[in-house]
């Protein structure tokens, strides 16, 4: 146990070092008419992607993708061999704040999201009309990789070149909390 909880310590100072673990993935949501804010909430269980939770009070779909960040989007339309994709331009607070009719309905253009420590926010102008309903939002998305978590079998998912690293902390901190075995820190 203390050295599962010292391995995900020593992932986390990494993450504090700038070696972040995190990878990127590919994975849709489906528009709702007049609703131009949906909610992906960072979840510590990986689930599929498909997995929809009820509707959020202010109306918001909830959505659980493990997703950090949220790096390009496109709108896309049709199925099969018709299907037909607009990129959506990132926009920051200051643009989404001016924009004068944040509730004109039409076909989505431009995107904004806002990070949140249990979810990320992804907020989409033009609001979604009733032609634009049950299309999609697909959108490329950074999730932080698992953790080694408390099962015994679980796996770390750390790239293989960073085993050697991995193990080496591991046996320094654990050394630290030996109280046996105080030289062997160095």
């Amino acid at each position: 146990r203390t050295a599962l909880f010292s391995l995900n310590i020593l992932l986390s100072e990494w993450g504090n070092r700038g070696i972040h673990f995190w990878e990127v993935t590919n994975t849709s949501l489906y528009l709702t008419e007049s609703q131009r804010q949906y909610d992906i909430y960072w979840d510590s269980t990986i689930r599929n992607s498909t997995t929809t939770y009820p509707a959020t009070t202010d109306g918001s779909s909830a959505y659980v993708y493990n997703a950090t960040d949220i790096l390009t989007a496109s709108y896309r339309s049709g199925t099969g061999t018709s299907q037909n994709d607009v990129t959506l331009t990132k926009i920051d607070r200051a643009t989404y704040a001016a924009l004068a009719n944040k509730n004109a309905e039409g076909q989505p253009s431009q995107f904004w999201v806002q990070r949140f420590i249990d979810r990320v926010t992804l907020t989409i102008y033009l609001t979604p009309g009733s032609t634009q309903a049950l299309n999609y939002i697909n959108f490329y998305y950074t999730r932080r990789i698992q953790d080694v978590g408390d099962a015994y079998t679980n796996a770390s998912n750390v790239p293989y070149r960073f085993v050697p690293c991995m193990i080496s902390g591991l046996a320094f901190l654990l050394a630290q909390k030996n109280p046996m075995a105080p030289q062997k820190v160095q």
